[in-house]
């Protein structure tokens, strides 16, 4: 299940931290769906739920959304919202799910290093569990998974609790290059599930 409070809580806490909360939509375009999705996934096109929907896609998460308004944000400013996020996995479990939901942090053109961003969602996972627990393990030059390990049972991880990055694209018309640096703040039921274990 889906702990809202949890939500809540953890829009509270970066709100806190400075992060400004704003809506962003749920659905985008190929554009905005292409430049986040991973090689070889299959974004979730509207299109098959209403046909005046024309090549208009769910978010796979609010960092999709972000990119949609991207020109409205303000440069290197930390920014949080939520959004139900729609996937095609190729396995469904309790830790892969067609669809969750995700506070995702976002930072436009940022001056700030990915530390910056990934401590602050340390801190707030370290309310939950012990500091043994989490390790920031780096997956790239630019990106970065906060995991959960249980040092008492092996079986029970590592697990992804989050996932950090900083990324640009440059549109191969315009030239304009976006950057920005994005995170999970809280994906659900996925955290509440390896609270449970």
């Amino acid at each position: 299940m889906i702990n809202i409070r949890r939500i809540g809580q953890a829009i509270e806490y970066y709100e806190e931290l400075g992060y400004e909360y704003i809506d962003t939509p749920w659905l985008v375009d190929h554009i905005n769906i292409t430049k986040t999705i991973p090689e070889g996934k299959t974004p979730l096109w509207v299109n098959n739920i209403d046909d005046k929907l024309n090549n208009i896609f769910l978010v796979g998460s609010a960092e999709q959304g972000f990119l949609k308004i991207y020109d409205t944000l303000k440069p290197n400013h930390a920014y949080i919202s939520s959004s139900p996020c729609f996937r095609h996995e190729d396995k469904y479990d309790s830790l892969h799910q067609k669809y969750f939901y995700k506070v995702e942090m976002f930072v436009k053109e940022p001056n700030i290093s990915l530390a910056n961003v990934y401590s602050d969602a340390l801190l707030f996972f370290q309310e939950y569990f012990e500091r043994d627990m989490l390790k920031v393990v780096k997956t790239s030059s630019n990106s970065c998974d906060i995991m959960f390990y249980d040092p008492e049972d092996d079986t029970l991880g590592p697990i992804e609790l989050g996932t950090y990055s900083r990324l640009n694209y440059i549109d191969p018309i315009t030239k304009k290059e976006q950057r920005w640096i994005c995170g999970t703040g809280l994906a659900e039921p996925r955290f509440s599930y390896v609270l449970s274990l």
